[in-house]
């Protein structure tokens, strides 16, 4: 059984690829959270109400960096609803933050490691960059790294930057000049995957009761893309990022040299430099079919019309 970690802002579309994770045949050693979406004490126990929804007492949450690691920081638009999660507001249950720093969770989970961990990022990357640089050599023992950020040659937050790697994109150059595997699905294949209010309405006649929670939480992800964007559904980034875990044809990838740029008005942009980059496995097409038929059935046991 693969092994994984998941570093996270929580956040609507953080909370879709979990409940993916939740409910696949993978081993989820930890939750890490970083700021990012909202602040950390948002998100850390927006990690904790997902850990209670499905009732996986075995995952622990660990609150990792407050702020990026040389700029303060800067949260989404309000996207995420007042609670972070689309205003469901769950309960935390009796679950409880470990004590432990998720930095030096990272660190002495992976070195125990036989080299077989991977990292699903959901977020800005500065809790791997801090542990890099802290244990370089424990670090050298992950497997992968799953990254959603950035984008090809476009942004969201700015006209340039894609939001997590603008958040803190010397984290993200840290991690990309380390040389560990990673696979970066970034908007340019996210925003191709357009759910629509049709398609999430097949989870409110569902009786399952994942279905009817996620058909809440979408609810202002989707009237924000429609207010900004006049975009009619919405964007799950995360969740696309999560799908590739389990089925490599889902987003097809190449190996480029990418480059992380750290300031000016470009600052957190993605470019694609060959020769003055770093290789990171790109994303660069999607089967949007294929995608949406497998989260359907996976997450909501909804088998969608071919």
């Amino acid at each position: 059984m693969r092994r994984f970690i998941i570093d996270t802002d929580p956040g609507i579309d953080d909370a879709f690829a979990i409940g993916l994770m939740m409910q696949s045949d993978v081993e989820i050693l930890g939750i890490t959270t970083v700021s990012g979406n909202n602040g950390i004490d948002s998100v850390t126990t927006n990690a904790l109400r997902l850990v209670n929804f499905f009732n996986r007492p075995e995952i622990s949450v660990y609150e990792g960096a407050r702020k990026p690691i040389l700029r303060e920081s800067g949260t989404s638009d309000g996207c995420h609803g007042t609670d972070g999660m689309g205003n469901t507001y769950l309960p935390v249950g009796n679950r409880i933050v470990e004590e432990k720093h998720a930095v030096d969770f990272l660190i002495e989970t992976i070195d125990s490691s036989e080299g077989d961990i991977e990292i699903l990022a959901l977020g800005p990357l500065t809790n791997l960059a801090l542990a890099i640089q802290k244990a370089p050599e424990a670090m050298r023992k992950l497997k992968q790294i799953y990254s959603m950020g950035g984008g090809v040659n476009h942004g969201n937050i700015t006209p340039f930057a894609e939001f997590n790697y603008w958040v803190d994109p010397e984290a993200t150059q840290v991690v990309f000049d380390f040389g560990i595997p990673i696979r970066m699905v970034g908007l340019n294949v996210t925003e191709e995957c357009i759910i629509s209010p049709d398609e999430f309405a097949l989870l409110s006649r569902s009786e399952n009761p994942v279905a009817a929670l996620y058909y809440q939480m979408q609810k202002p992800y989707t009237a924000h893309y429609m207010n900004r964007d006049k975009i009619n559904g919405a964007i799950i980034h995360d969740l696309l990022t999560a799908s590739t875990i389990f089925d490599d044809s889902i987003v097809s990838f190449e190996t480029q040299d990418v480059r992380v740029e750290t300031e000016g008005e470009k600052r957190g942009a993605t470019l694609i430099e060959p020769g003055n980059g770093k290789p990171v496995s790109l994303g660069m097409s999607v089967d949007v079919k294929k995608y949406k038929s497998f989260v359907f059935e996976k997450m909501f046991r909804i088998k969608l019309k071919a």
